[in-house]
């Protein structure tokens, strides 16, 4: 009688647990995308839409740590060419410089019991590693134009997105459009070195004024083909949250002496010890943040991944075990550490009296900076060590939804420009200006759009656009804008 009551027991419960995975599968599937047709693309004169981009890379408008070594005048060359270029923005729109380098443009809406919308962008590059310039197709500061390309540093990161922001704000301007929703570009000049002087100094101003955006769009997600398992066509990243950011200074001290006799324990052993013991305690993971992202997408993937990230609740440790076989995967459940500077001695036959290494974190939601450094002061356990955090940090923003009229709008516009794309959140493991703007709104979105092959990211060498490509950049900010003039959810 028992083992028959186990049996039914058993058998009661793999029916439920069939129900429960079917009917969230079929309730995935059921989630479809709103159809949105196609938006008619704006004719823009290609030509000199590119000319326009082209010139603007050639302005070497590369960020660095220290303000005092930032080649202003490049900045303001290219402050000029943007007014030169888009003369009715400069005419109509509030203009204001920021910290000298930093651009903040005003577009009054008729309609101030509206909130306004912030469309952030930054203006500054990286730099070009000397050893890599023969192996650049043209020089990274010509600014070519060759077979529909445009070539350059900041072609992708991220000069492009700010001026089809201006390129889409002067045609309307130039079709007589009227917001009723005030439309805020924010253009900062030092995000590649976290915007602790650019759109930091942005938010303060608007802070000061009370401004209470309804969302910010920044720079982001891209539209890719095979970015996410089983996934059918291309997807639209829509970046709702990003991590954290903290260095720490490891110190280590010992006995100085001579190398021919050494103690038991250097001060570089010391150290390396402990950066061993960090590479074996990783912070622990959770799939919290990407969860949005998989079952965002489940409806519109193919079997068994529907079933499978339409059931998290079942399959999800087994989903996790894979996403941390993988890096870059892995980078998006849990808080990060690499050592990326370590250095102490000065000649081959004396013993240092310290060591020193350097560790970057990018954090998860749930650590704040308190809480990682104490877990990596208890992992480390050693009282021969002190730790520091050094240069800046800050706490990752907490998610945005994806229930809120910015997303619906966003992923509208993208649907507009790039119909066959399927709108997904994702959590952005690296850092944007979008954080600094967190004071202001929860609301951050960002999103680029750009359709690029894996040679093409905005670091690299031979960083480039196709106008065509460029030009949908154009569209999407020009529907987005227009989009964001609705102010009836029922319509998105």
């Amino acid at each position: 009688m028992r083992k028959r009551t186990i049996f039914y027991g058993v058998v009661v419960l793999l029916v439920v647990l069939t129900g429960a995975i079917t009917f969230n599968t079929l309730k995935a599937r059921g989630r479809q995308e709103q159809a949105i047709s196609p938006a008619v693309p704006v004719v823009i004169d290609a030509d000199r839409a590119a000319q326009r981009l082209s010139t603007a890379l050639r302005y070497k408008t590369i960020s660095r740590r220290e303000p005092s070594s930032i080649d202003s005048a490049e900045f303001l060359k290219l402050h000029d060419h943007l007014k030169a270029s888009y003369p009715l923005v400069h005419q109509r729109l509030k203009v204001e410089k920021v910290n000298t380098c930093s651009l903040l443009y005003t577009w009054e809406g008729s309609e101030p019991s509206l909130k306004p919308v912030i469309l952030a962008a930054h203006m500054d590059v990286v730099d070009v590693d000397p050893g890599t310039l023969t192996e650049w197709t043209y020089p990274p500061f010509s600014g070519e134009i060759a077979d529909g390309i445009i070539w350059g540093r900041g072609a992708r990161d991220n000069k492009s997105q700010m001026l089809a922001i201006l390129e889409a704000v002067e045609y309307l301007l130039q079709q007589r459009f009227q917001p009723n929703r005030t439309v805020i570009l924010a253009f900062g000049h030092d995000e590649e070195v976290l915007g602790v002087n650019g759109a930091s100094n942005i938010v303060e101003l608007l802070a000061q004024r009370q401004v209470a955006p309804e969302c910010v769009v920044d720079e982001g997600g891209t539209v890719r083909q095979n970015a996410i398992p089983g996934l059918k066509g291309e997807a639209a990243l829509i970046g709702i949250g990003e991590k954290g950011y903290l260095t720490l200074e490891l110190t280590a001290s010992g006995r100085p002496g001579h190398s021919s006799s050494p103690e038991e324990e250097t001060s570089i052993g010391i150290l390396s010890r402990a950066v061993v013991k960090l590479e074996k305690n990783q912070f622990p993971a959770t799939l919290t943040e990407v969860k949005p992202m998989f079952t965002y997408a489940a409806g519109q993937m193919r079997f068994p991944f529907n079933v499978v990230f339409s059931n998290l609740w079942i399959t999800g440790p087994v989903v996790e075990q894979i996403l941390l076989n993988d890096s870059e995967t892995a980078a998006m459940l849990r808080t990060t550490m690499a050592p990326t500077v370590i250095n102490g001695g000065f000649q081959d036959n004396v013993i240092p009296a310290s060591a020193r290494v350097v560790v970057n974190l990018r954090l998860m939601p749930q650590d704040d900076i308190e809480s990682v450094v104490e877990r990596i002061r208890q992992t480390i356990n050693d009282s021969r060590i002190s730790i520091k955090p050094v240069g800046y940090s800050n706490n990752a923003p907490i998610s945005s939804s994806t229930e809120t009229k910015g997303f619906k709008i966003v992923s509208k516009a993208i649907k507009q420009v790039f119909p066959t794309a399927i709108c997904v959140p994702f959590f952005d493991t690296g850092g944007t200006d979008s954080k600094h703007y967190a004071r202001l709104t929860p609301n951050l979105y960002r999103f680029t759009p750009s359709i690029k092959a894996r040679d093409e990211e905005g670091h690299g060498i031979n960083e480039r656009i196709p106008v065509e490509n460029y030009l949908q950049y154009i569209n999407f900010y020009i529907n987005l804008i227009k989009d964001f003039q609705v102010d009836d959810p029922a319509t998105f």
